[in-house]
């Protein structure tokens, strides 16, 4: 099986396997493109809902009684203000969703009762989501402005304008239905701004050099400094807008840097893209409720979600989720966040979690003699196999012959996939120890692990070929 080179070389690739026994390891393809560098951009899947804090070490009952009690109060807290929630942002059905924890702390969105595929699960008013094309008045709405701006302008907004008898209105119970105002205040103060914190240990964004270096992976460094890059553009289109300027001074500017990256970070785990069904409009919103769903794949993703017209002569559109089988009462409702986002470091990156192993989707890196290359199921750069072929003590191979993928060569690249594996997991509870970010921490390691997985498997399957 041959394949042709790059445009810039002239080698080729024979890979040494049989085509008639389909197998995981006969997947194994070179691959000679060259690797673009990771681009950090904003995903428009993007919902995030953090497990709680493991407690850790040993406690007394007492100690896990109080914590019980906490975690149950939170959770009436939690379903009250999402109660309040429904009323004000006029969303629909109201009894369908409770929060809930799962047996690992992991906070989610659950049935009350059991449904049909194809039903009704939410139903919010597009008037009642912040719109990437609705920015507030004072931030510029054209091209030149980032969507994320407009957006996280739109957050700020919420925050800072609402006057302290409105504060004080939504503190309460919310009595007035339909009360977007209030609503949105309910949920930047109930539901986003206690999680900001924890928010901002696990995106990688924050993270600094250690515990980056600690995560061992390329790819994510790189989608962090476009990352890094793109959030300090997006704070100067800030801070050169008239309403920034007018209320500027020294205690204010600290807070409005603060509060812009929270409000940054919301944008980029909570929003997602829409199509608007009457002129085929591509929007970008964040929408309350919503947002507080947690993402799934493959059978774990029961629910769907796409912007309808109740009835043509209605100008309202919906934000509908649907079910996409049937569930029973209590099943918690997952979506997905999109499938750009299957891999473990551009999870990561866009959202803060690492999502459980799936060897279809993990990747990990290695170097040889200096050369990179990230795998990925069924695949072999080309630029290891050259690496590789050249440490062996080949000289450059003639246009003729190329280079063959052999015995040596395959052992040589398993070999290094393995010492790789085994240095992730090498003093790997140490390595974290001083670390105080604990999110940061449980995030990391599980990189870490999953990149160390699909190492191991990678390499037992590529040892097949030469059986």
């Amino acid at each position: 099986m041959a394949f042709a080179p790059p445009s810039s070389c002239t080698l080729f690739v024979v890979i040494l396997i049989s085509l008639c026994v389909i197998t995981y390891a006969d997947s194994f393809q070179p691959n000679i493109g060259t690797r673009e560098m990771a681009k950090r951009h904003v995903n428009h899947h993007n919902r995030f809902i953090f497990s709680s804090q493991k407690v850790t070490g040993s406690h007394t009952n007492e100690g896990e009684e109080l914590s019980r009690s906490k975690r149950e109060h939170g959770l009436d807290e939690a379903n009250e203000n999402l109660d309040q929630l429904y009323r004000c942002l006029g969303a629909e059905p109201r009894d369908i969703f409770q929060i809930k924890d799962n047996d690992d702390g992991v906070r989610g969105m659950y049935l009350n009762y059991s449904v049909e595929a194809g039903d009704v699960l939410l139903r919010i008013p597009l008037s009642s989501c912040l719109r990437d094309d609705q920015p507030p008045s004072w931030i510029a709405n054209n091209e030149n402005v980032a969507w994320t701006t407009r957006l996280a302008a739109s957050l700020l907004e919420i925050q800072h304008n609402m006057s302290d008898k409105e504060k004080l209105r939504c503190d309460g119970v919310a009595d007035d239905v339909g009360d977007v105002r209030q609503g949105h205040y309910l949920w930047w103060k109930q539901i986003l701004m206690p999680q900001a914190d924890l928010l901002k240990q696990a995106l990688p964004t924050h993270w600094d050099g250690p515990q980056l270096e600690y995560a061992n992976c390329r790819s994510l460094e790189l989608a962090v400094e476009a990352s890094r890059l793109s959030r300090a553009g997006a704070l100067s289109d800030l801070k050169s807008s008239p309403y920034f300027v007018e209320n500027n001074d020294e205690d204010a500017t600290h807070s409005w840097n603060d509060n812009y990256q929270t409000a940054i970070d919301f944008v980029q785990t909570r929003c997602c893209g829409v199509t608007l069904p009457s002129d085929g409009k591509r929007l970008i919103i964040v929408a309350p409720i919503f947002d507080l769903l947690n993402h799934a794949t493959g059978d774990g993703q029961n629910a769907e979600f796409l912007l309808e017209e109740l009835n043509k002569n209605d100008e309202q559109h919906w934000l509908v989720l649907r079910s996409k089988r049937n569930m029973e009462a209590n099943e918690e409702v997952n979506i997905s966040y999109g499938d750009q986002n299957l891999t473990p470091w551009k999870c990561l990156a866009s959202y803060g979690f690492v999502p459980p192993f799936d060897e279809a989707h993990a990747t990990a890196e290695i170097s040889i003699n200096g050369v990179w290359g990230e795998l990925t199921a069924g695949n072999l750069p080309y630029q290891l196999i050259e690496a590789s072929y050249k440490h062996l003590g080949n000289t450059q191979a003639n246009e003729k012959d190329g280079i063959q993928l052999t015995a040596p060569i395959v052992i040589h690249v398993t070999d290094t996939a393995r010492k790789t594996a085994l240095t992730l997991e090498e003093n790997e509870d140490d390595a974290i120890s001083s670390q105080p970010n604990q999110q940061h921490q449980f995030q990391a390691k599980r990189l870490r692990m999953s990149q160390r997985l699909f190492l191991n498997q990678w390499s037992a399957a590529l040892l097949k070929i030469l059986r």
